[in-house]
């Protein structure tokens, strides 16, 4: 079974190259998210969420299956509107714990970008989410 150091180099490779939307690589966003988790299956959930793998390739490098459950739940679908991908992430504990944390780190670096009609959009879909995940967290 895979370790956190494990999920962390594996995330690193999986990153490597990408830039994040507020100009820093893309890995940071994932470790900050992983940061601001306790539990080892929450924090390899959050620093492999964002990396890009199948759910086959997560099960070949060791993953456990919760966590591969997890990032299957917190991949968006085509044609899904951000409210009804919320709604699906709170069936799952694992995944809306990780989708809580990475809502937070979302609207911290939105929060520091200027202001225009498409962020005051995202921080609007941040706040639904916030106020979604918190009442699933009260009834896990």
């Amino acid at each position: 079974m895979s370790t956190l150091a494990t999920a962390i180099e594996f995330a690193t490779r999986a990153h490597a190259g990408r830039v994040g939307e507020d100009g820093d690589p893309e890995i940071f966003h994932s470790m900050r998210v992983m940061l601001r988790l306790q539990d080892e299956l929450e924090r390899q959930t959050a620093i492999i969420e964002d990396a890009g793998k199948t759910s086959d390739e997560l099960r070949a490098a060791g993953f456990a299956e919760e966590v591969v459950l997890a990032i299957e739940t917190l991949t968006g679908r085509t044609g899904e509107t951000y409210d009804a991908y919320i709604q699906r992430v709170i069936q799952h504990p694992l995944a809306t714990r990780v989708k809580q944390a990475d809502v937070a780190e979302h609207a911290s670096v939105v929060s520091k970008m200027p202001v225009n009609d498409e962020q005051i959009a995202r921080m609007g879909n941040y706040q639904r989410a916030r106020a979604t995940l918190a009442a699933a967290m009260r009834s896990f």
